[in-house]
């Protein structure tokens, strides 16, 4: 819910059938001026994704199976 009341694009991924129903649970509340804040507190400015040159090369080159 954060991410989206924040402006942001999400695009959640899930194959468990409940998992993606919970996942659209986010539009009928929001988090308060508090909340907001409280959660943004917890940035720690540290990226959980790293991305090497090579991986870039094979995401841009990569054809789904209905393509090949």
């Amino acid at each position: 819910r954060w991410h989206t009341q924040m402006g942001f694009v999400v695009i959640p991924g899930s194959k468990n059938a409940e998992h993606i129903k919970d996942n659209m649970d986010i539009f009928d509340f929001a988090l308060t001026d508090e909340e907001m804040e409280q959660i943004t507190k917890l940035d720690k400015n540290e990226r959980y994704y790293h991305r090497t040159d090579e991986q870039l090369v094979q995401f841009a080159s990569w054809k789904p199976e209905f393509e090949k």
